[in-house]
């Protein structure tokens, strides 16, 4: 019994004291260096799925205006573009063309990041007993923000995998989702369904 409690406290103290050096690292931070500009912020390319699941690509774009004329039904618009080299992907889906049609790049003004935001780290989906990893698939959505674009469009995990072509065997399916993030935590979700995420612990 004694020796349950002992380990019971050693480990709340262990998961305290990694807490409290999380948190102090905010101030060997300085404002420059938690502040990503959109100067270097470049759009790649337009990644267009039809229903017909054919794609076309299309760079050197100016605007996204043309995007309600096109001659085919569109399933996924997802653009990809980069800030300091690192590359983000964002999708829009058949509903939310019109907004994508008045949306102006850069997507955002100067983005401030603070020390203690929270990341995927794996997320992995159980469909009857069985487990499909989707981390690489779901976190290329993840944004600069790391909140998955969620102040532009909603996220849903189903038509990432659709997009994905990855995994057709969660194709019109239901299971649930778990996630663990990079401070150890478990998050739950149901599948198919929509992806909600709280990335800045300070919030």
């Amino acid at each position: 019994m004694y020796t349950l409690y002992f380990l019971a406290t050693v480990t709340t103290f262990y998961y305290l004291y990694t807490r409290i050096k999380q948190f102090l690292t905010i101030k060997h931070s300085t404002f420059d260096d938690l502040t990503v500009t959109n100067s270097s912020a470049e759009l790649d390319f337009l990644d267009i799925t039809y229903e017909d699941d054919t794609r076309e690509f299309i760079e050197n774009l100016d605007d996204f205006e043309f995007i309600l004329c096109r001659d085919k039904p569109i399933k996924y618009a997802t653009i990809n573009y980069s800030i300091d080299s690192k590359q983000h992907s964002i999708l829009f889906n058949k509903e939310n063309l019109t907004k994508l049609s008045t949306l102006q790049f850069p997507f955002y003004d100067n983005i401030v990041k603070m020390p203690l935001y929270r990341e995927v780290e794996k997320a992995v989906v159980f469909i009857n007993d069985i487990e499909y990893d989707i981390t690489d698939s779901l976190v290329d959505f993840a944004g600069p923000k790391l909140n998955y674009h969620s102040d532009i469009v909603k996220v849903r995990f189903e038509e990432i995998i659709d997009y994905s072509q990855e995994f057709p065997e969660l194709l019109n399916v239901s299971g649930i989702i778990n996630i663990d993030d990079n401070f150890g935590d478990k998050h739950v979700y149901n599948y198919p369904g929509e992806f909600t995420w709280r990335e800045n612990l300070l919030d």
